[in-house]
């Protein structure tokens, strides 16, 4: 869709342009007071705040307009275009199935291309590190939590400052804009998409979410990329043949089964090197990429800000040092790999043993570790 404006700020005809039209059906919130997760507010909000950071001018989507889809009918009569007026034959019984949702349009620059159209694995390191570190600065300065990085929330910036293609986070669909009184049911809700949530996020637990759950999902997106090629060009050099690729565990089954998977996977640098690592793209370009991703893991599930007890994925279990029953047994000796780990400690403090409430706890000192070890891996790329 090409715009134009009437005159330029120094008063000429100004030059059309591309922008990107979007139309979607937001969940329309109980309290039409409430903005905290309305995503034409919080671009309104990221652009206001982030204006003057020319660090991070094309890695955030700028808002030209945007608002709620109004319909006029053949009475003159002006309305919001909601589920119910859209679908007003539809039994009241379906429409709850719909939900309550509001169309909404928005007008943004600029556009980007698919990340899996990345020139390189070391662009996609750069993609990768431009994205966390946009979305570091709209957590710290806006607090809002973005709560969706996937694969199709990235996009290539081939228009940044100095013709210099750089990464741009997009779909603040599900973002939400946290404080002390944002809702805890809210902050703890399941969002995104299987192959790159959060284990939290997939289990639906009830430790409130932190931007450690968005840097969690970007090491899948990484993974996801490495194994599977940044590029179409890349996706020849896919590992093909012998014992089948580990990370489609990371997409089949239900959130449960996907979960379990990600905990085995992510406990250690042994299970992550071995299941995952080992089975990128056999092309030496990747081994930064295999070295990020491995800094990136250490960082977060191995973090010395937390005590032994609380670092690692596997859930930890307790069982008396007498226990001696069958379950025991059969929990300490399984010959399948194991996806618990067992202390026996009787008087050890539930809250001690999950590792995710306890990282939950030091959340901004974990991010700026992580994100000086992804702008780290930039400045080599």
């Amino acid at each position: 869709t090409e715009a134009s404006g009437d005159v330029d700020e120094h008063g000429k005809p100004a030059e059309p342009r591309e922008v990107l039209v979007k139309r979607a059906w937001a969940i329309t919130a109980q309290n039409s007071d409430d903005k905290s997760r309305d995503e034409v507010s919080l671009l309104r909000e990221i652009n206001s705040t982030l204006k003057d950071s020319k660090d991070l001018e094309g890695k955030y989507p700028t808002l030209l307009a945007g608002g709620v889809v109004r319909i006029t009918d053949e009475n003159g009569e002006t309305f919001d275009d909601t589920v119910k007026t859209a679908f007003a034959g539809l039994s009241e019984e379906t429409l709850r199935d719909v939900g309550s949702r509001t169309q909404k349009g928005m007008a943004m620059t600029p556009i980007g291309q698919d990340i899996r159209r990345c020139k390189s694995a070391d662009e996609l390191i750069i993609a990768a590190a431009d994205v966390m570190e946009v979305h570091s600065a709209i957590r710290k300065q806006c607090n809002i939590l973005h709560r969706d990085i996937s694969i199709n929330n990235i996009l290539i910036n081939r228009s940044g400052p100095g013709g210099r293609a750089c990464g741009m986070l997009i779909d603040f669909d599900c973002g939400l804009r946290i404080d002390d009184t944002t809702d805890h049911e809210a902050r703890s809700e399941m969002t995104g998409t299987f192959p790159f949530m959060s284990i939290n996020n997939l289990e639906a637990s009830k430790v409130i979410r932190t931007e450690l759950d968005d840097w969690e999902s970007i090491i899948y997106v990484i993974c996801w990329l490495g194994t599977f090629g940044a590029n179409t060009d890349d996706e020849e050099d896919m590992q093909a043949g012998g014992k089948p690729l580990r990370i489609y565990k990371w997409r089949n089954g239900d959130a449960a089964d996907v979960a379990e998977a990600k905990r085995i996977d992510m406990d250690s640098v042994t299970n992550f090197t071995s299941n995952i690592v080992s089975q990128f793209i056999k092309n030496p370009s990747y081994r930064p990429l295999m070295k990020l991703v491995r800094k990136l893991r250490k960082a977060l599930f191995s973090n010395s800000n937390v005590s032994p007890k609380g670092r690692g994925a596997l859930k930890a279990i307790t069982f008396d040092s007498d226990d001696d029953s069958d379950t025991t047994s059969k929990s300490i000796n399984s010959p399948e790999p194991p996806s618990v780990k067992v202390y026996w400690d009787n008087g050890c403090d539930e809250d001690e043993l999950d590792q995710f409430k306890r990282r939950a706890t030091c959340a901004g000192k974990i991010s700026d570790a992580l994100l000086e070890a992804i702008k780290d891996a930039r400045e080599g790329a």
